[in-house]
């Protein structure tokens, strides 16, 4: 997996913080109790799939339509130190991934997201040259979302995106958002090319999960 700059949907799947044999990163809060396996957000099982449309949208929320044929799938699996993981091919990735106690993990141990800890950073990328710094959490209260597939409830995976470099044009505090859903997967992304001010969506058109 490449660590991309330019594109901020795929470096926000790196983190500095890792958890390894199911123990909860040092510095966050100690987990709640999880209603449900944080897999039931990821649904990450051989066959599912789901097809996004993408929009552009520029500063000032005009939106341009680039692709309905954008899909991300789970490929195949295979164990790993005695784990089993989950190939996950994603638009701008792809990634082995399994659920680890409540935390969505690859095979080095990186979260990708989690039902146990919230509002508190548990994901971190540092870009090099003095360009920022990336981290990343997931918000306690969940949201409404509307897509073509229809209205869900999901849970936020927020990235903050700081940007030190004295001569970076846009705003120094960028977002990017994606929004997973019980039972259902990831409903929409929100993420941007730090080379650029628009932002663009992912949102989910139709989906298959077992």
């Amino acid at each position: 997996m490449k660590k991309l700059f330019i594109l901020f949907a795929a470096i926000a799947f790196f983190s500095s913080c890792k958890k390894e044999d199911d123990e909860t990163c040092p510095n966050a809060n100690p987990p709640s109790t999880a209603i449900t396996p944080a897999n039931n957000y990821w649904k990450l099982q051989v066959g599912n799939y789901w097809v996004y449309d993408q929009y552009k949208v520029d500063t000032n929320g005009v939106e341009t339509l680039q692709t309905t044929t954008d899909s991300s799938y789970v490929s195949g699996d295979t164990v790993w130190h005695g784990n089993t993981y989950y190939e996950l091919f994603d638009l701008y990735y792809t990634a082995w991934l399994r659920d680890s106690s409540g935390y969505i993990v690859d095979t080095t141990g990186e979260i990708h997201f989690t039902n146990q800890v919230f509002n508190i950073p548990v994901a971190f990328n540092y870009y090099g040259g003095n360009l920022g710094y990336n981290e990343s959490m997931t918000m306690r209260t969940p949201v409404s979302v509307t897509v073509p597939a229809g209205t869900f409830t999901a849970y936020d995976w927020q990235i903050e995106a700081h940007f030190t470099q004295p001569t970076y044009p846009w705003p120094t505090v960028r977002y990017a958002h994606d929004y997973y859903s019980d039972g259902i997967g990831k409903v929409k992304q929100v993420f941007f090319y730090a080379s650029q001010p628009d932002h663009y969506e992912r949102r989910l058109n139709h989906y298959h999960v077992q």
